[in-house]
């Protein structure tokens, strides 16, 4: 079976896009969304409003790393050479998850 961008799109409701690399939408989604409530909260509050909204922030972004580590696929080791074997397609799906690890990461001030 031939891996395709859209073979990876269709385990769910999250799909892959384009920026600079490839990665799992729900981040750019999920960074968009953070982005409007942090802009709607400065506009009326800066103390305890601004920190509630950053736990909740934290809150989210713990969920999300489950998300993203549900996302990998389950382990199957070579004894022999002592190394991970995956499938092309497995191997596409950990490199969105660490694309889109490393543009949390860049966003995130």
């Amino acid at each position: 079976m031939k891996m395709t961008l859209d073979s990876i799109c269709q385990e769910g409701v999250d799909s892959v896009e384009t920026i600079d690399f490839v990665v799992w939408g729900s981040s750019l989604h999920l960074f968009k969304g953070i982005k409007e409530s942090l802009d709607r909260c400065l506009k009326f509050s800066r103390g305890s409003a601004l920190f509630n909204l950053q736990c909740s922030f934290k809150s989210v972004f713990k969920h999300y790393i489950r998300l993203l580590k549900s996302k990998l696929p389950p382990k199957t080791f070579d004894e022999q050479q002592y190394s991970v074997l995956l499938s092309d397609e497995q191997e596409m799906r950990c490199v969105f998850i660490v694309n889109t690890c490393e543009y949390c990461l860049e966003t995130i001030p």
